[in-house]
This record gives C-alpha cells, sequence and structure tokens, in this order.
C-alpha cells in the first residue's frame, strides 16, 4: 500500500531535535545531514527554530544518548544525558498552533493537512499554495521543501 500523502512528508512526517546547547562555531546547516558519532545514525537538517531546536527529517535510526552530533560542515555538539530529545513534530500543525499566524491562515492550513491526511489530491491548489505560503512564512525563511 502506498502512502497517499507521500508528497507532502515534508511537511507532514517531521521531527523535533531539541538540544541541550548549540552547535559549535555554529548552529547546524539546513538541508545538510546530522551524524551520531557514536551511534553512526544520521538526519538531514530540514529547519533551524532556534540555535537549540531543529526540524530534522529520514531519521535512519536513534542516536546515543548524551553523543556528539556532527553536520556536514563541521557544527558539533557534545551532548548531555537526556539529548537529543526527538518528538513528531509537523510543520502544518506548528503553523496552525502558532499564535503569530493570523487565525484565519492556521485555519486554512488546518483544513489542508485534513485533507492531505485524508488521501485528498496529490496536488496542492493554487489558493491552498498561496495560504501555505504566506503560513509558512510566519515560521521563518529557513522552513523549505527538502530537495
Amino acid at each position: 500500500m502506498t502512502n497517499a500523502h507521500a508528497a507532502w512528508d515534508w511537511l507532514i512526517g517531521l521531527e523535533q531535535m531539541t538540544l541541550d546547547t548549540q552547535p559549535a562555531p555554529a548552529d547546524y546547516v539546513v538541508g545538510e545531514t546530522i551524524t551520531g558519532q557514536s551511534s553512526g545514525k544520521t538526519a538531514v537538517v530540514v529547519a533551524v527554530i532556534s540555535s537549540t531546536v531543529y526540524l530534522i527529517k529520514d531519521r535512519d535510526g536513534a542516536f546515543t544518548d548524551g553523543e556528539e552530533i556532527t553536520d556536514e560542515t563541521g557544527n558539533t555538539i557534545d551532548l548531555a544525558a537526556g539529548y537529543p530529545a526527538i518528538v513528531a513534530a509537523n510543520a502544518m500543525a506548528a503553523v496552525a498552533a502558532d499564535a503569530d499566524v493570523p487565525k484565519f491562515l492556521r485555519d486554512k492550513i488546518t483544513a489542508i493537512q485534513a485533507d492531505i491526511i485524508a488521501g485528498g489530491s496529490a496536488k496542492l491548489t493554487r489558493e491552498q499554495l498561496a495560504y501555505l505560503g504566506q503560513a509558512l512564512s510566519y515560521l521563518g525563511t529557513n522552513v523549505h521543501e527538502p530537495v
């Protein structure tokens, strides 16, 4: 059975990774793969929410508790016990719940998300794309469809 909303997983199936402190010398880079140095597990950075909170995708297993994680550029963090903390995230849900996003946009995004999850159209209408673009702009310019 195929995933009816696979084309939209970049909006629906993301994970939020929280760190105990920020990587050094700089934040992880959007689009780069991060790798756990002891686990060997990887994920791709999709968005920088803050210097300690990232949206990731394509995680291939569990990072080891408290391990060092490095991106392709060399930005590294040696995590404390209990980190990284990873939970399911959802860019559309983040927009729909963000009080900074105008209510009419939150309502539109909630409706679009429900349609996608219900197996609706594989393509968004121009109107839906316009609403989605407006709403995602409230999350910051680093949120984009991964290539």
